[in-house]
């Protein structure tokens, strides 16, 4: 995981976010494998993150990043979300995960107050969903604040 977070520190200068997503985004499976495994990718992400002192800022562009990509080589199918909203100094940004339509690991309180700016995998113009939206798991999907 920790190579995936310096492979996402580097590679934003070459192409552009939708197409670095793209690229990262393995073929949907039909079966997510166990939750607990999505709550190591968690934890996981929360300990690489948190410990590289160059990291501080910026935090949830990075966990989200780690955790879109670890959750959807496990078989699930999140999606990427960013937005933006006014504060004191201008404007303040955001980025978060989905899962099944449902905020992940994050306070509905907090990311309610962004506005959504890009998301990933885009909705489908026709359908007016987002593809591989619903992710099977083997286990209940557990809502964590």
């Amino acid at each position: 995981m920790a190579g995936a977070l310096l492979y996402v520190g580097t590679r934003f200068d070459d192409r552009s976010l939708p197409e670095w997503l793209r690229r990262l985004t393995p073929a949907p499976r039909r079966y997510a494998r166990s939750w607990s495994q999505a709550e190591r990718v968690r934890e996981i992400s929360n300990m690489v993150v948190y410990r590289l002192p160059h990291l501080r800022m910026g935090n949830c562009l990075k966990l989200s990043l780690l955790r879109y990509i670890h959750l959807r080589k496990l078989g699930f199918n999140p999606r990427f979300h960013m937005g933006v909203k006014p504060n004191a100094d201008g404007v303040t940004g955001h980025a978060w995960l989905t899962l099944n339509g449902e905020l992940l690991w994050e306070n509905d309180a907090f990311v309610a107050g962004f506005r959504e700016t890009f998301s990933y995998p885009p909705i489908d113009k026709d359908t007016g969903e987002a593809p591989e939206d619903k992710t099977q798991s083997d286990t209940h999907l557990k809502k964590a604040a």
